[in-house]
């Protein structure tokens, strides 16, 4: 008999990782404010994803009130991603290639802070006292909304073209490239396991003691912290291979200088909370790394801090929220299911795009009666309008919402 149940080896379709240099345009576009607001705070989004490691999904269950800044790095958390219910923290490093080390003003996260503050204050301005929850989105006078995949997609393929990208250099890449931009980079540099682990917010072992560490993200700022020495003092990563007959956007070589920028205010709804990296973390690394140099073990190799750091994001993240994170009637309700559900209601905005229709808590949403009851509702995908029209059924040729918290239950 012909043994058919081992698995068959084939060869697995990737993203390829955005090149930093990609990484380094974009932050010149940010730092020296190149083109519309809404462009660069689309700018800012992708760097979030690309230097804190994201897949879209996760930057998409952000909110905003979750984003904490210090002086050298921005921490937020995801109060919902693929892998975890119930939150994963985040954090990258603010100086980033061209940024000041010791200036936080003049770093491309201050710049986005800044435009997202304003914009925040935009968004309550027209629709009340409200808490996004998307890094990429659309905003208009009318209607706030996330962006859909399709959306962020051809945004960012545009972006890496008027970047200097071609047309053929732009399509291969896809919104997973910026998760695994910074994870290409550290494998090439050498990075060990457990440092990429710690970047790419995946599974580790050894949850016991990461579950009382208290210390989720201090692994990855320090593995970009490296990085980023690295490219200062001369290194550059090699070019992203493509699978098979794929051709790779080649590396290009970028000067490591700081790009004089004016120093960007500081908003209220972010303010600057300093915590300075623990001073023992440099003797900590060097004693290890002497310690294992005269074991015979090589530098790449050693115990650094990362490595007795842990993370407890599973435990510390309950229901989505952290301790400075507030509820809002942006957030989606994990709880919902369409499929236990026989009919919808339909919400449309002033654009025509039809959305489905989420029980809203409180007062707020917008009300609809029936048999003398009442209830408040909001778009399931979070969108945002001054005013939205309550429809029992979809009308004919009416543009729908494509976020796929609509289109989940559009497609049914």
């Amino acid at each position: 008999m012909l043994n058919i149940s081992g698995k068959i080896e084939a060869d697995r379709k990737e993203a390829l990782p955005l090149p930093m240099f990609v990484l380094g345009l974009l932050e010149r576009s940010l730092l020296l404010a190149e083109g519309s607001v809404q462009h660069r705070l689309f700018i800012g989004a992708v760097l979030v994803c690309c230097w804190s490691s994201l897949r879209l999904s996760d930057a998409q269950h952000t909110k905003w009130t979750s984003l904490q800044s210090g002086s050298w790095c921005l921490r937020g958390v995801n109060f919902r991603t693929k892998v975890s219910r119930r939150g994963v923290p985040f954090g990258l490093i603010t100086q980033g290639i061209y940024g000041f080390k010791r200036e936080f003003t003049r770093t491309w996260v201050a710049k986005y802070l800044s435009l997202l503050g304003e914009e925040w204050d935009a968004v309550v301005s027209r629709f009340g006292d409200v808490t996004p929850d998307c890094l990429f989105f659309r905003s208009t006078d009318s209607e706030f909304a996330p962006m859909s995949y399709g959306e962020v997609l051809s945004a960012l393929r545009c972006t890496l073209i008027s970047l200097g990208l071609s047309a053929e250099e732009a399509r291969d890449f896809t919104v997973h490239s910026m998760k695994a931009c910074l994870l290409a980079v550290m494998a090439q540099r050498g990075f060990r396991t457990s440092r990429r682990e710690a970047q790419g917010h995946h599974q580790p072992s050894g949850r016991s003691a990461r579950l009382y560490s208290r210390d989720d993200i201090w692994p990855a700022l320090e593995a970009q912290r490296a990085l980023v020495q690295s490219l200062r003092s001369g290194w550059m990563p090699s070019t992203p291979l493509g699978r098979g007959g794929q051709h790779p956007t080649p590396q290009r070589p970028f000067v490591h200088v700081n790009v004089p920028s004016e120093p960007s205010s500081v908003h209220p709804r972010f303010p600057l909370l300093d915590v300075s990296p623990p001073e023992v973390s440099h003797e900590a690394v060097q004693v290890d790394r002497d310690e294992s140099q005269a074991a015979g073990i090589s530098d790449m190799q050693a115990p650094t801090l990362e490595a007795s750091l842990s993370s407890s994001s599973e435990s510390e993240q309950d229901a989505g929220t952290s301790g400075s994170v507030r509820r809002s009637s942006v957030a989606i309700s994990a709880t919902f299911q369409p499929e236990e559900c026989d009919e919808f209601l339909f919400l449309q905005g002033a654009s025509g795009t039809v959305h489905v229709a989420a029980p809203q808590e409180g007062a707020s949403g917008t009300a609809a009666s029936a048999d003398g009851h009442t209830a408040h509702l909001r778009p399931r995908c979070g969108a945002l309008a001054k005013s939205f029209a309550v429809l029992s059924t979809v009308p004919v040729g009416a543009r729908l919402c494509m976020h796929v918290a609509c289109r989940r239950v559009l497609v049914l």
